[in-house]
């Protein structure tokens, strides 16, 4: 069976809870050039791709959205999917003929959730949103009167909505305003930055504190004084060392024990870690982002040799601070005390670091094509494994860390 590949994008309720994953595809090597977008999944090649996963690891449990064309939709290579599981996004380019309505609505019997992708109101797409149970709004094809009248007109026929590709904190808002059933976008991995304001005193604490635990001269006494120093700090680290996630043969009652048997290393990450999960006004998605980018380019960064798998994991891990922070990457590393070649990676995506940085991110945004144009474009079977690992790890970390 050829290879293929999947990026996930989180989808959200009201309230920030990931209730679902879009699952972007491609279905063919990367060493040549005939590259598309998640529209791969409606191939036969991606129906056995998405059988053949571990669907649960993918998603987390959450639902999983896939892309479908018209071809796809009239075959009955659907059926065998997990209906309670699965959501069938019919795209945009789909026309409502009586093939594909009489389609939909066997898929509807057998108990699938049917999406409506990148929605504009046309009379004749109502027989398919008759049968849509949720309707997907791109906000960015349509102005904001236009999209309060969509809203208006699909809620008063009881369709629950996604508001897509929200890009900022301020379109987040106004479709909250409009009462949206759910939302998609990047805009949980972008800053809310104020100019003229600075973060809340928490943050800053959070950021002095990441400073002095990731400076790269700090000694097994130095990183024990900064830990001890906060007694809920030290026990929150304590407790992870003494979980399941590193199984020591042992109990572990002092920081300066944990130290000796993990090494400086991973007690800087695990600290970094927990530092970053206090921060409570943000997504709990925005940390399994970072986690997921951790590992993957930590893994990457094993593979190819070309850069210390350690700074690969801080790297991965800090590319989402702007966000987490709500302050700029400049403002951030002139705080920070990263080796130079961290920094030239989150700042500039410079050097060995900054091209596996830019891979990671591309593969998390299903880009594709830009991926395939990479000079040092990266071995197939290779990334897709990495992804899945990080997927999984960072899954198992999260429901490890103490709350």
């Amino acid at each position: 069976m050829k290879a293929f590949h999947f990026a996930r994008q989180a989808i959200f309720d009201k309230q920030l809870n990931v209730v679902a994953y879009e699952l972007l595809y491609r279905g063919d090597n990367l060493e040549y050039a005939n590259v598309t977008d998640g529209t791969m999944a409606t191939s036969q090649l991606i129906v056995n791709a998405f059988l053949d996963m571990d669907l649960d690891k993918a998603v987390g449990g959450n639902r999983a959205f896939i892309n479908l064309n018209r071809d796809l939709l009239i075959s009955d290579k659907l059926y065998q999917l997990p209906a309670k599981q699965v959501v069938l996004e019919v795209l945009e380019d789909v026309k409502p003929d009586q093939e594909v309505i009489n389609a939909l609505t066997h898929l509807v019997k057998l108990g699938f959730t049917i999406a409506l992708d990148d929605f504009c109101y046309r009379p004749e797409l109502q027989p398919m949103v008759k049968l849509a149970q949720l309707i997907k709004i791109d906000i960015l094809q349509l102005s904001n009167e236009q999209i309060s009248d969509h809203v208006q007109q699909l809620k008063a026929q009881g369709k629950q909505l996604l508001a897509e590709k929200v890009e900022t904190t301020e379109q987040f808002e106004y479709c909250k305003q409009l009462d949206f059933d759910f939302y998609q976008g990047y805009f949980i991995s972008r800053p809310n930055i104020v100019k003229g304001r600075r973060p809340p005193a928490n943050r800053l604490l959070t950021l002095q504190l990441l400073s002095e635990l990731q400076h790269p001269d700090t000694s097994l006494g130095q990183l024990e004084e900064i830990i001890v120093r906060d007694v809920p700090f030290s026990y929150r680290i304590l407790r992870s060392v003494n979980s399941a996630m590193y199984n020591l043969p042992r109990e572990v009652e002092s920081i300066h024990t944990a130290i000796q048997l993990l090494g400086i290393n991973r007690l800087q990450h695990l600290a970094s870690l927990i530092a970053l999960s206090k921060i409570d006004d943000k997504p709990s998605e925005l940390i399994n982002i970072a986690l997921v980018r951790a590992k993957m380019t930590e893994l990457m960064c094993q593979h190819s040799g070309t850069s210390n798998p350690e700074i690969g994991f801080t790297v991965g891990l800090f590319s989402t601070l702007e966000a987490l922070l709500d302050i700029s990457m400049e403002e951030l590393l002139s705080e920070l005390s990263l080796a130079e070649e961290a920094k030239d990676a989150l700042l500039h995506r410079q050097g060995a670091l900054g091209e596996l940085l830019t891979t990671v991110l591309r593969y998390e945004n299903g880009d594709w094509l830009k991926l395939h144009q990479q000079r040092d474009n990266p071995s197939t079977v290779d990334i897709d494994q990495h992804y899945l690992k990080s997927i999984a790890w960072a899954d198992q970390t999260l429901q490890k860390l103490p709350r």
